[in-house]
C-alpha cells in the first residue's frame, strides 16, 4: 500500500487505499484457502506433500495477518 506520501491520515484518498487493500487480501485469502481444500483436505495429502501443505498453510497464516493488521488500522482512522 502506497501511504508514504500521504501525510494525513483524513485524506480520502486513506480510506479508499485501506478499502482496496483489503479488499486484495480477502481475495488472496479465499483463493489460497480454495487451493488447501483442493489440494489437502486429507491428513494423508498434507502428510504425502508436506512442504507444499506446509507453504500453503503459511501463506494462509500471513494473509489472515495482513487483513488483521489492515482492519485494525482502518479502525483507527478519523470519521
Amino acid at each position: 500500500m502506497k501511504l508514504y506520501l500521504l501525510n494525513d491520515a483524513r485524506n480520502p484518498l486513506v480510506k479508499e487505499l485501506f478499502a482496496q487493500e483489503i479488499a486484495r487480501h480477502e481475495e488472496k485469502l479465499q483463493y489460497l484457502e480454495s487451493r488447501w481444500e483442493a489440494l489437502f483436505a486429507w491428513e494423508a495429502e498434507q502428510a504425502k506433500h508436506y512442504g507444499h501443505s506446509l507453504i500453503l498453510r503459511q501463506a494462509i497464516n500471513r494473509e489472515k495477518q495482513r487483513l488483521q493488521w489492515l482492519r485494525e488500522e482502518q479502525a483507527k482512522l478519523p470519521k
